[in-house]
């Protein structure tokens, strides 16, 4: 989905090492699962997000104990640096960071409030409190900006690139 493609962008430019880019792309696509299984829809709501989460890992770990993939979707939920229950905390897996902020973006963009380019303001208040490093809110303004990803920056025009792109499989 969308929140893969926005994940595996950023990892590229960041030139994450091949394989994080494919872990944190299995976890994109997997972490939506969690919520299905907790039947609660996927609005932001932390508390969901962590239970959604960390069903999501538990049953890859249940093939896997040691999964990559399982740890990127446990700790997306985790802040950059700042607080949680009023402890500091501070995540320091790049992978899982870039996750939570393609999760972030794909929410944000697809709200009424922070439609298009509001959610990159959104973002940007985000990395202002901590949520992720500047760094990584670089790169992603750049990915926004570029053409060749210029389909991930709202949820209609992804959906129009990928009917788009079936079409043409079809066709081919």
């Amino acid at each position: 989905g969308r929140t893969a493609d926005i994940a595996v962008a950023i990892a590229k430019e960041m030139r994450m090492h091949q394989s994080e880019i494919e872990a944190l792309e299995t976890a994109a696509l997997l972490l939506n699962i969690g919520f299905a299984v907790i039947d609660k829809k996927q609005d932001g709501n932390s508390d969901s997000l962590s239970q959604a989460s960390i069903v999501v890992a538990n049953i890859i770990r249940k093939s896997d104990e040691d999964s990559r993939v399982a740890s990127i979707i446990e700790t997306h939920i985790i802040p950059f640096s700042g607080m949680i229950d009023g402890q500091p905390s501070v995540n320091r897996d790049m992978a899982a960071t870039i996750l939570k902020l393609a999760s972030d973006y794909e929410l944000y963009s697809r709200n009424k409030e922070t439609f298009g380019l509001k959610a990159v303001t959104k973002i940007l208040e985000n990395m202002q409190a901590n949520q992720y490093p500047l760094e990584m809110y670089d790169v992603f303004v750049n990915v926004m900006d570029e053409y060749r990803y210029k389909h991930l920056k709202d949820p209609i025009a992804y959906s129009f690139h990928m009917t788009e792109g079936i079409g043409n499989e079809l066709v081919a």
